[in-house]
């Protein structure tokens, strides 16, 4: 499998994925990736695979199936994509809240866009996940585009994440510890 993985593209496809020191759910967690973020292949052991993270060269062991693989890259220059922009955002499966979430993902989480409607105030956008998924979320919970923050701006960002839960190794807005928190704040200002 990893001889061929080098032709491929692999991307964690769960909300968060706690990525631990070794493979077996006892272990300590080391870091987390987060859903649609791009992860490298190191090794296979059992239904365990050992990941890097790219944005931040960070290794650990998450179970096999929280990683999918693409031929190609999920954004590419050509894709209109959607980037989360609240706390946490529901996935559904149609363009209706009434029979619940698929799926909610968080702060910063990429999708593809496959229809914004034919109204640019219509509620719902028609997306693609990471492994292929057709999904609906709310216009409102995306941004499609990112303009890069000034320091006074994520200071004001910053606050947005106000009493979340502190989570060792947490890199997402379901819980930050603190180097995920920092980091995610520089992401905002490029």
């Amino acid at each position: 499998m990893f001889v061929l993985s080098a032709l491929l593209f692999h991307y964690i496809h769960v909300p968060v994925a706690n990525m631990r020191e070794t493979p077996q759910e006892s272990s300590q967690i080391v870091s987390q990736g987060v859903f649609s973020e791009q992860v490298h292949l190191l090794e296979e052991r059992g239904d365990w695979t050992l990941i890097e993270t790219e944005s931040d060269h960070y290794q650990g062991w998450v179970k096999s199936n929280q990683v999918c693989h693409r031929q190609e890259p999920f954004v590419q220059s050509t894709s209109c994509i959607a980037k989360v922009n609240r706390c946490m955002a529901h996935l559904y499966q149609m363009p209706d809240t009434t029979y619940g979430p698929m799926m909610t993902l968080p702060f910063e989480s990429l999708l593809k866009v496959m229809d914004v409607g034919t109204d640019t105030q219509s509620r719902w956008i028609k997306v693609v996940t990471v492994d292929g998924q057709e999904a609906f979320i709310q216009r409102g919970d995306v941004a499609f585009t990112s303009p890069m923050l000034t320091c006074e701006e994520m200071v004001v960002c910053s606050q947005r994440f106000l009493g979340l839960p502190y989570t060792w190794g947490g890199r997402s807005s379901f819980g930050y510890d603190c180097s995920g928190f920092v980091q995610m704040l520089y992401r905002q200002m490029g």
